[in-house]
């Protein structure tokens, strides 16, 4: 494993030279130190920088990142003895987000839990993933992080289209959907209707919002709504997956867009690998008729 991490370090190192060129007009962010079971000490230390190198590189957020010592800022009375201990405890009340962590274990399989916190409106999202070792969670730790950053990576689109102001008027009728979504039916008193790619009919909720709206999935999960999956796993997934979620913020040329948050899943055969939760793609509903 030690061969393994010594290329990680590197890219750590690279990561955290471009520091000083951030951007102090980005949204500040910090990492948290994560919770872990002893046995994986000192490798989550590994994973938190990891994460750092991967926040700064991609470039969305200005990192404030922590002291030498990884500990969180002293509060409520203790000393704050140094400048680096006020510094620290002055990046944490100026920052917008946070990110925590934990690692643990479940039988023989390691436990990654990834949480997004953004402190204006609490606004969560969280990610996890069942590795069977700790080498294993490395190399699948991209994608996870991808989810924690996609909202902020994603561009608005252009202004060539004239945007208008989400209301129920305009929301009411028929939309087609994005993928896996024949149809969807919106009607008055934030109700609604989607029909599926397979049948199943999923009821909807919805909520017009400052910044857009937010639709939700309200009935309880069916087999039906994951498919193409294997039977199996969408039976599985009935009891695992958290409800669909749609938040739009764009309406402009008949369409509404934003992004869907959902349970992604990895598996073979009929066996799960991995959940994510929190899964968040982008989405696209055009208006088709009242």
């Amino acid at each position: 494993m030690k061969g393994r991490i010594l290329p990680l370090f590197v890219w750590i190192v690279g990561g955290l030279m471009l520091f000083a060129q951030e951007n102090a007009s980005k949204p500040i962010m910090v990492i948290l130190p994560f919770s872990a079971v002893t046995e994986y000490q000192e490798e989550t230390k590994t994973l938190e920088k990891l994460i750092a190198a991967y926040v700064i590189q991609e470039g969305q957020f200005t990192l404030a990142l922590p002291g030498e010592t990884g500990e969180v800022p002293k509060t409520q009375g203790e000393s704050l003895d140094s400048p680096s201990d006020r510094s620290q405890l002055e990046s944490l009340f100026s920052a917008q987000y946070i990110i925590t962590g934990s690692v643990g274990k479940l039988g023989n399989k390691v436990i990654l839990t990834l949480e997004r916190i953004k402190l204006s409106d609490g606004q969560k999202i969280t990610v996890s993933g069942r590795y069977a070792t700790f080498e294993e969670l490395l190399s699948h730790l991209s994608p996870l992080l991808e989810q924690l950053v996609w909202i902020e990576k994603k561009a608005s689109p252009s202004g060539s289209e004239t945007k208008e102001p989400i209301t129920e008027e305009l929301l009411i009728g028929s939309w087609w959907g994005d993928r896996g979504i024949e149809m969807v039916r919106l009607f008055s008193g934030g109700k609604g209707q989607a029909i599926l790619t397979s049948g199943a009919k999923m009821e909807l909720s919805y909520s017009i919002q400052p910044q857009g709206v937010k639709i939700w999935q309200s009935s309880p999960n069916q087999d039906r709504f994951y498919h193409p999956v294997p039977y199996k796993v969408a039976q599985q997934l009935v009891d695992i997956a958290r409800p669909m979620e749609w938040e739009f913020t764009i309406y402009e040329g008949g369409k509404l867009k934003g992004i869907k948050r959902t349970t992604a899943v990895r598996y073979e055969g009929e066996t799960i690998i991995e959940i994510i939760h929190g899964s968040i793609r982008e989405a696209e509903w055009t208006k088709i008729g009242r």
